[in-house]
């Protein structure tokens, strides 16, 4: 047993000893001190007045000792508790179970003595063979029996033969809750059961926007809360508990800190592959203990949570919704700690043994409202408590409180680092930092649980039914500070008079609770002990001198104990001066982001709240006024620190580049401060803010829906203004006709005459941008930069039009052209802001720059900024400044109000639309369908060239009808495998999707479908070719997805539409045309491919209808993939300009093309 070496730690323990000891002429106590120290005693039993124990000592079995303290007489007992029962100050502090020092004073006063007056006045016996009185075994009793007490201090009165508890409460005191002390259990913490099922959790769980956990409004409380703790614990021998806890929570803090900024690898930790199958749940024994389950591979608690560190929150959308939840939760309780917003809870895990788990420091605001948050996201069933047969599914706070304390076990655990803490192997460290565990039978340690209960008690003084409510008042020259009684549950009720509560008989059933709660807090105020006694009927009196004392450093602890505070409304605002500007318009008529200071003037000041003060006038409010002082209606925290800082930077100020005094201005805040703008700098922020009408091209073929003339207007007044734009409109709504038009307007305004336009895209794009071109600005001249044979012809066209891969090998000659306007299409290839192809195309000089891109980038910032990057250069300063300023404080912390500064200062040059905003809803068809092209590549064509030859070869020699059209049939199925991918022509051969400009378009469509967490039907007429898009689908995305053919068995395939349902983790769904185009209702997906077509329009459109159909709540995006040059292309433009060929189809599918003449299937199936 680890050796104790304190003694008397309390008042009362000391007391105890010392009155002994002043007895003890013969010095004989201090020898039981050794054998106390060293374990001696094996048992100890204390009933009233009479003590049994067992101590070891030189013989084989143990000595009996027994010790009988004398009763207090009856009458002595009476006058001395009817004294006690007057005292309230003395009462409150039992409720605490404390022993105020005064009670011995009244006893003392009444001549009732409390400890042994001489050792006959004990009766003792030891059955070892040492006559003398007391002996050493008798000693070391006595010594535990002070441990004992310092535990319990009413066992004072319960050595004497006084039941305390029952004599208070025949005067109507009640204490019988306090003097047990009785730890809660583990089914009390968690026994709280769900009226829902916990097996199943819905998926839609997982659809909840766990962004609106703001972390950025969680305080520091680490210090608050460790002040609130008592020094010196008796319940801890080795020193100062508090000490210890505070050097091990500053460590565990740091650590939480670190972990926010980076991801640290654990060495002795095993890190689990997390599946898109995983679903986990953790299941708690009696004892608290956590297993996991629901994951494919089984893995411990601790692997689990520090796995999870590994993820990152863009990537959640891809796992379950149970995977995305124990994130969060984690995120929470690792922010929560990182704050040091936590606390311990001891509860009983069986007799003698305690538990301890960590929560969140609920008593806080801030963290309810964000643990509150969290519970209300966090689907039902992702934590179980199971003790023997029963087990029971905590929900709401219940179960956010029982999952964080988990993660927070977990982290204080492996960052605490028990293990190496001393003293070394101890209990209590081992219950706090450890295992959370510990068995305290041993002599003396009965009353230790309960110890650190009582130590624990102050986080929740305000749990009781009445709780005092602190009342500040403005008296002009001083405040002055009074208590009233409130409700728990009603907190806004006019507060009783204090006075009234000591007083009146109708509290005397609850005057003691909320005396007990008083107590605690004059812990922190003393002055509420005079109060108290002075009978509630004179306020406190604050001076100016004591009042920022209390408002800083007592209120903020008084509160986050969940005493509420009712002062004058000014003071909880309180202002502080801080630095700031006033801009105005300089009337220059410059334009451009990088010219902001011609456009905007400054002058540094000082806000007061939304007031403005000049350096003269804040001098002049200094020069008279310090501490708490009013202004303008409001309060003013005006310290030397403060004034002196501020003078500083009003003396030296810093420097503001244009881009910061730009961000400022849209912002209307520096450093989180307002800044005030005169009326005409208002008018340029209003002009950047709000989009005006702008005449269409005359020369355009479009019709333009609202949203798009908005974007359009948009794009034009930016680049009108030189600024860049990021369009990042989903995918569908037509980013491209946007640039075509305003591209169109340029040229008729004659800003393309000499300078051009260059757009860059994927090689994949670069077939639909000519086409769309083409379709809607005709008048604009393009040429395409590309391939082997590719040159830059001296009569430039409005738009060269070239691929990424193109301006890296020909950059030179790029730049040596002179721009207008770059536009790059699919911005995320240049993402990443290191990168060669990032650099080469930002290299390219150009009065104006457009970005477009569907992919979502709220939650990857750092390639975010490499796209504004390139559209407005330094606009948002450089990487290490954003990622400071802007994506640590959005990312990590979920900061809202960074997130709306991020907003207002980005809103002019970021234009981002979805398809699920109603505005944008009500412009769009339900069904949006759109052409996609690609082009052949030389493996393709040659095949294509190849059999294109020889087929017609054949069908030109065959006269029988036929037998001619079922060789044009075969033709027309072996083209469609080529154009698909030669390895399915072939049936052999290298698979890789490069070697297919549709397969190549095909994942380039995928990309930005999977980045937006939708989901995807894919279509296909041949079983070989979805099994190469499932094999390139999962080398691209990780994962294979579900085929549906003609194969699969009618109750394997309604399990596979289920999944794809309801399991979110399922974006794409192949399916072939006939097994899967009719009879399926596949709602979830919002995204439809057609990856080579059936020629029947009306077999398309019944495929596409398994997603667009009744219960569709979104609009259906449709992809027909054409080669171009090829049959696949002419065929399409037949059908679509030919009604009655449309009709045709509908009847006989692809069979009329067997009627064409020669000459008309060599015009529709050559190459070119």
């Amino acid at each position: 047993m680890t050796a104790h070496r304190g003694y008397g730690q309390t008042w009362w323990g000391a007391q105890w000893l010392n009155s002994l000891s002043q007895i003890d002429y013969d010095n004989r106590l201090p020898r039981g001190r050794s054998y106390a120290n060293k374990g001696a005693v094996t048992k100890i039993e204390i009933q009233h007045g009479k003590i049994h124990a067992k101590v070891k000592g030189s013989r084989p079995r143990p000595y009996d000792v027994a010790i009988k303290v004398p009763a207090m007489p009856q009458q002595q007992a009476k006058a001395l508790l009817d004294a006690l029962a007057l005292d309230p100050v003395i009462i409150s502090k039992m409720l605490n179970r404390e022993l105020d020092p005064a009670v011995l004073e009244r006893a003392k006063a009444l001549k009732v003595d409390i400890f042994p007056a001489r050792w006959t006045d004990l009766s003792m016996s030891c059955s070892c063979p040492d006559w003398a009185v007391p002996c050493k075994h008798l000693a070391a009793v006595i010594y535990l029996i002070s441990r004992e007490i310092d535990g319990n201090p009413f066992l004072v009165f319960s050595l004497k033969g006084v039941d305390l508890t029952k004599e208070l409460a025949a005067r109507h005191i009640s204490i019988e809750r306090e003097a047990k002390a009785t730890l809660p259990t583990v089914t009390a913490l968690l026994d709280q059961p769900s009226q829902q099922q916990a097996a199943l959790v819905q998926d839609s769980a997982g659809l909840e926007d766990y962004s609106t956990l703001d972390y950025s409004i969680l305080p520091d409380l680490a210090a608050s809360l460790m002040s609130v703790l008592p020094a010196n614990p008796a319940f801890f021998r080795q020193g100062d508990f508090r000490i210890i806890y505070e050097k091990v929570m500053k460590r565990v803090i740091k650590q939480a800190r670190l972990a926010l900024k980076t991801v640290a690898a654990m060495a002795d930790i095993k890190s689990v592959a997390i599946t898109p199958a995983d679903k986990p749940r953790v299941v708690l024994d009696h004892t608290y203990q956590p297993a996991l389950a629901g994951l494919t591979v089984q893995a411990r608690w601790i692997d689990w949570v520090f796995t999870l560190q590994q993820l990152v929150e863009a990537d959640l959308p891809d796992l379950q919704p149970e995977v995305a939840a124990m994130y969060h939760a984690r995120m929470v309780s690792l922010h929560l700690l990182a704050q040091g917003a936590v606390l311990p809870q001891v509860f009983a895990v069986g007799e003698s043994e305690a538990g301890l788990r960590w929560l969140p420091a609920m008593l806080d605001e801030a963290v309810r409202t964000l643990v509150n948050r969290l519970a209300s996201l966090l689907p039902p069933g992702l934590l179980a408590y199971r003790s023997g047969k029963k087990a029971v599914n905590p929900t709401g706070e219940a179960q956010v409180l029982a999952l964080c304390s988990l993660f927070l076990g977990e982290l204080i655990r492996y960052w605490g680092d028990a293990r190496n803490q001393k003293p070394y192997g101890n209990k209590l460290l081992d219950l706090f930092f450890g295992r959370g565990h510990a068995r305290f039978d041993g002599p003396g340690e009965g009353e230790v649980g309960s110890g650190v209960q009582l130590w624990l008690s102050r986080f929740h003084v305000g749990q009781q039914t009445y709780v005092p409510v602190l009342q500040l008042e403005d008296n002009g020259a001083e405040f002055s500070l009074s208590l009233g009684v409130v409700a728990r549950d009603n907190p806004l009720q006019e507060p009783v008079p204090f006075a009234r509560l000591l007083t009146d008989k109708a509290w005397q059933t609850n005057r003691y609770g909320v005396l007990q709660t008083v107590s605690l807090l004059a812990e922190f105020f003393p002055a509420f002990n005079h109060y108290i006694s002075a009978g509630a009927t004179a306020p406190v009196a604050l001076s100016p001198e004591t009042f920022p004392a209390f408002l800083f450093d007592t209120l903020p602890i008084i509160r986050l104990l969940g005493i509420r505070a009712l002062l004058p409304k000014a003071l909880d605002h309180l202002l502080r001066p801080r630095l700031s500007m006033k801009l105005s318009s300089k009337n220059t008529g410059s334009t451009g982001f990088l010219n902001a200071n011609d456009i905007f003037g400054f002058d540094w000041t000082v806000a007061i709240g939304n007031t403005q003060l000049t350096r003269a006038e804040f001098e002049e409010l200094v020069k008279t006024a310090h501490g708490v002082v009013r202004f303008k209606g409001e309060y003013v925290y005006l310290e030397p620190a403060d004034i002196e800082r501020l003078r500083r930077q009003l003396e030296k100020p810093p420097r503001i580049t244009p881009a910061e005094l730009l961000r400022t201005a849209l912002s209307e805040e520096y450093l989180g401060t307002p800044i005030s703008l005169d009326a005409k700098a208002r008018d340029i922020i209003r002009e950047l803010t709000e989009i005006s009408n702008v005449p269409l091209p005359s020369e355009l073929n479009a019709i333009l829906r609202p949203y798009q003339e908005r974007g359009y207007a948009w794009l034009y007044r930016n680049i009108r203004a030189g600024f860049g734009s990021v369009m990042a409109d989903d995918m569908g709504l037509g980013k491209t006709l946007q640039v075509i038009v305003t591209l169109l307007k340029l040229k008729e305004e004659g800003s393309l005459h000499e300078a051009k336009a260059l757009v860059i895209v994927p090689t994949s794009l670069l077939t639909n941008w000519t086409k769309e071109i083409a379709r809607f600005a005709p008048t604009l001249t393009v040429h395409l930069f590309h391939g082997a044979e590719r040159m830059l012809a001296k009569e430039r066209a409005d738009v060269l039009l070239t691929t990424y891969g193109r301006v890296r090998t020909d950059l030179a000659k790029l730049k040596k052209l002179s721009w207008r306007i770059v536009i790059v299409d699919e911005a995320q290839n240049i993402k990443n802001s290191v990168a060669a192809q990032t650099k080469a195309v930002k290299s390219i000089p150009a009065s104006s720059f457009v970005a477009l891109t569907g992919t979502p980038v709220e939650n990857r910032l750092a390639e975010y900024w490499s796209i504004m990057d390139f559209a407005n250069r330094g606009f948002l300063g450089n990487l290490t400044h954003f990622t400071k300023e802007f994506a640590v404080p959005i990312q990590n912390d979920h900061d809202q109000q960074v997130a709306q500064r991020f907003k207002r200062v980005t809103s002019p040059f970021l234009l981002r639309r979805l398809k699920s905003d109603k505005s944008i809803i009500s412009d769009l068809p339900d069904k949006i369908e759109q052409n996609q092209y690609c082009e052949l590549t030389n493996k393709q064509a040659a095949l294509y060239e190849s059999v294109v030859r020889e087929a017609l070869q054949v069908i030109n020699g065959e006269s029988d009808t036929f037998k001619r059209e079922g060789l044009i049939l075969q033709m027309i199925m072996a083209l469609k495998q080529i154009c698909n991918h030669p390895a399915q022509y072939l049936k052999k051969g290298d698979s890789d999707a490069s070697l297919s400009g549709k397969a190549e378009l095909f994942l380039d469509l995928l990309d930005p479908i999977f980045a937006a967490h939708e989901k995807v039907l894919v279509f296909t007429q041949f079983r070989e070719a979805g099994d190469l898009l499932a094999a390139w689908i999962k080398t691209r995305y990780g994962r294979e997805p579900q085929f549906l053919h003609g194969g699969v068995a009618r109750k394997t395939r309604d399990i596979m539409v289920e999944r794809f349902q309801h399991d979110r983790t399922e974006r794409v769904f192949l399916l072939s045309l006939k097994a899967g185009g009719t009879g399926l209702n596949l709602t979830a997906a919002t995204n439809v491919i057609h990856f080579d077509l059936w020629w029947n329009p009306a077999v398309e459109a019944q495929a596409t209808d398994r997603a667009y159909r009744i219960g569709q709540q979104h609009n259906v995006q449709v992809h027909r993939l054409i080669t171009r040059a090829t049959f696949e292309e002419r065929i399409n433009d037949m059908i679509q300009s030919k009604r009655e060929l449309a009709d045709l189809t509908v009847g006989i599918g692809e069979k009329w093309m067997g009627n064409l003449s020669n000459a008309e299937l060599k015009d529709v199936f050559s190459l070119g």
